[in-house]
């Protein structure tokens, strides 16, 4: 039923797959896998788009990360924005670079600002 409403909804199976990536961090595929209980295969699969979790899975990965299913799932939160209030198919680097920046703690992300806003001047 949950593929059935993804795929009607013109899923993004690409953009799923580099959601997992970013999930994974600096962490090996394998090293990953061990945490959730799967193949490193499976990790690669679900990273490229070629095979989509089981649900348990998909509740395991957003409780693990603190990330909503929404946002695992279609890249938004349950408003159908994107997180932030960012229109929902940022590009996946942004996509990345968000995630990251949302595990950092409070200090590293002040220091992360601060480098940005002087490269940017």
């Amino acid at each position: 039923m949950i593929y059935q409403k993804i795929m009607d909804d013109n899923w993004n199976i690409k953009a799923f797959g580099t959601r997992i990536r970013s999930l994974r961090g600096a962490m090996s595929q394998t090293t990953f896998a061990e945490l959730l209980g799967v193949s490193q295969e499976d990790v690669s699969r679900f990273e490229s788009g070629n095979r989509i979790p089981s649900l348990p899975l998909l509740l395991r990965l957003s409780s693990m990360h603190r990330v909503s299913l929404d946002w695992l799932v279609k890249g938004q939160n349950d408003t159908g924005e994107g997180l932030a209030g960012e229109p929902a198919g940022l590009p996946p680097q942004e996509e990345i670079l968000l995630d990251r920046f949302r595990q950092l703690t409070r200090k590293d992300r002040s220091l992360l600002l601060t480098l940005a806003d002087r490269l940017h001047h």
